[in-house]
């Protein structure tokens, strides 16, 4: 995947924005241009993103709602990338089942039944992206980074990067620690939704991706993230055995909450769009 990441991004911006969703500056489907992520979050990154289901059918099928299923289906793929298709499809195959593992090692650990996650993924919504950091031939002002600090909406995310570094985690005491750089390994971040299903007990990872120093070589960084998130329909509750230790917290619908995490991001990047 690194190979075909590569090919897309290097190619002339023309073809890429033929991938582009025109319809709204928030929209994480197909690729997003580094301007959009400059202009409207303070990020020096493009991006190709691609959603769980090809055609409406399929996300109704998953129990997306019809006033929703343009938000999780209806990709455009680079047709002058050869293979590309069918090699997003084998590695998002891949990652489900590396996800489905992780979920069962989590049960496990927490003491329920291996199998608890299951029926809650089985028609999963996750997003697969391609994230490019170009080269920064002059030094960024202060208000851009390579990704500004957030967390991620999900459940967890899977991530394969670079050797150029530059991810950073923040730790208990609100300091930045940097994630080393391990070959053939994925970083794993907590999202959001692990929050509540923990009983409060894990708390999604808060990170960015500082810009290489000034002085440094400058050279591009790529990561390939696999953000999981349940069925559209899965109630988020505690794990049994989590709340032995941890608080309560409401049933949550998690395709609601991406829906509203989505609409509250979008709503603050257009308020800096426009600051």
């Amino acid at each position: 995947m690194q190979k075909l990441a590569i090919d897309f991004f290097t190619q002339p911006l023309d073809l890429k924005m033929r991938c582009c969703d025109r319809h709204g500056p928030n929209r994480f489907k197909g690729y997003v241009p580094l301007e959009r992520m400059a202009t409207g979050r303070g990020s020096l990154i493009e991006i190709f993103q691609a959603k769980p289901f090809e055609s409406v059918e399929d996300a109704l099928a998953a129990g997306v709602p019809a006033d929703r299923v343009d938000e999780y289906s209806g990709n455009t793929w680079p047709d002058f990338i050869h293979d590309f298709h069918a090699r997003w499809t084998e590695y998002y195959k891949t990652m489900t089942q590396l996800a489905a593992e992780l979920f069962e090692m989590t049960a496990r650990f927490f003491g329920a039944p291996p199998d608890y996650f299951e029926p809650l993924i089985d028609h999963h919504v996750s997003d697969l992206a391609l994230n490019f950091y170009p080269p920064q031939h002059e030094t960024p002002d202060t208000t851009h980074l390579r990704a500004q600090p957030h967390t991620d909406f999900g459940t967890l995310t899977l991530l394969a990067q670079d050797s150029a570094g530059g991810l950073q985690i923040e730790d208990d005491n609100g300091e930045w620690v940097d994630v080393p750089v391990v070959n053939d390994t994925f970083v794993v971040n907590l999202g959001e939704l692990m929050t509540p299903w923990t009983s409060g007990q894990w708390r999604a990872t808060r990170h960015r991706v500082i810009s290489p120093p000034a002085t440094s070589e400058q050279e591009h960084r790529l990561s390939i993230a696999f953000f999981h998130k349940p069925n559209y329909r899965a109630v988020v509750t505690a794990i049994p055995g989590s709340e032995r230790h941890g608080v309560e917290y409401p049933p949550i619908i998690a395709g609601e909450w991406f829906d509203q995490r989505r609409r509250t991001e979008a709503k603050a990047s257009a308020m800096e769009t426009t600051s």
